[in-house]
């Protein structure tokens, strides 16, 4: 899975938006504890939609108010992306 970390509660439902009008397949979800955020939920997906879910958030979202992770055995690994 996929984690998208976001900056504020605003950007999640903006995010969740956006993914509802694709018909993408997501869960929103508490962050993770190891992964603290302010806002306290992410959302996950399944990582073979990445790139496309990369494209929707880039389309309508700064870039600069989300991560990437995923979660790599007993830890999240941030994405390079």
């Amino acid at each position: 899975m996929i984690y998208v970390i976001f900056e504020s509660i605003h950007y999640v439902m903006k995010a969740e938006k956006a993914l509802k009008k694709e018909n993408i397949e997501f869960e929103l979800r508490p962050n993770p504890a190891e992964l603290i955020s302010s806002c306290g939920l992410c959302i996950s997906f399944k990582e073979d939609i990445l790139q496309k879910v990369l494209s929707i958030f880039c389309s309508s979202l700064n870039r600069d108010i989300f991560s990437f992770y995923k979660r790599e055995q007993d830890e999240f690994v941030k994405l390079d992306i």
